[in-house]
Formats: structure tokens, C-alpha cells, sequence
């Protein structure tokens, strides 16, 4: 199916669930799109987790250069923790997700 063909079909659902409401019109759209493959979900994690670590770094450099020249490092320490609080909620196990 070519790229026309696959936004007519996609429209025609839409279109077809409009009077069903939000939910409907969510479901078609969702038969209309794959899956991500383990590749590429994998490769958006190393990407997500890399800059996040990149970023915390970058704030550790700032955060002792700040310190080494007496200056106020509050900005740059809540720009960290938030980060580090980011990062490490990657790692948390979502709470909706539980295996009873």
C-alpha cells in the first residue's frame, strides 16, 4: 500500500468513527500503525539514557565549577537533581504494571 492509499484508508476510519467518539477514533488509528521493532526501541532508550547522562555530567562540570569560584550554584543543582530524578525514573517499574 503506497503512501496515498494508506491516508485515504486511514482518513475513510477516521471518518467512520468520527460519531463514536475519541475512543473509536483512537482504536482505528492504532490499527493503522505498527508496532516499533526491538531495534528501534532499543536504539530510542540508549539515545534517551546517553543524553540524560551527557546532560548530568555536564551539570557535575558546572556544579564544581560554580563551587571552585564561590559563586551560587542553585540553578545548576536543581537542573541536576531534576535530571538525576529523570534518569532514575527510567529505571522504576511503573506502579499500573504490577504482575498480581
Amino acid at each position: 500500500m503506497d503512501e496515498a492509499q494508506w491516508n485515504a484508508e486511514l482518513e475513510k476510519a477516521l471518518k467512520e468513527n468520527y460519531e463514536a467518539g475519541p475512543e473509536a477514533q483512537v482504536e482505528a488509528v492504532e490499527a493503522f500503525l505498527a508496532e516499533p521493532s526491538q531495534d528501534a526501541t532499543d536504539s530510542v532508550w540508549k539515545m534517551l539514557v546517553g543524553g540524560l547522562l551527557v546532560l548530568l555530567g555536564i551539570c557535575v562540570l558546572g556544579i564544581i565549577g560554580l563551587i571552585l569560584d564561590d559563586k551560587d550554584s542553585q540553578s545548576i543543582l536543581t537542573a541536576f537533581s531534576a535530571l538525576l530524578t529523570g534518569l532514575l525514573g527510567l529505571f522504576i517499574p511503573s506502579p499500573l504494571k504490577r504482575d498480581s
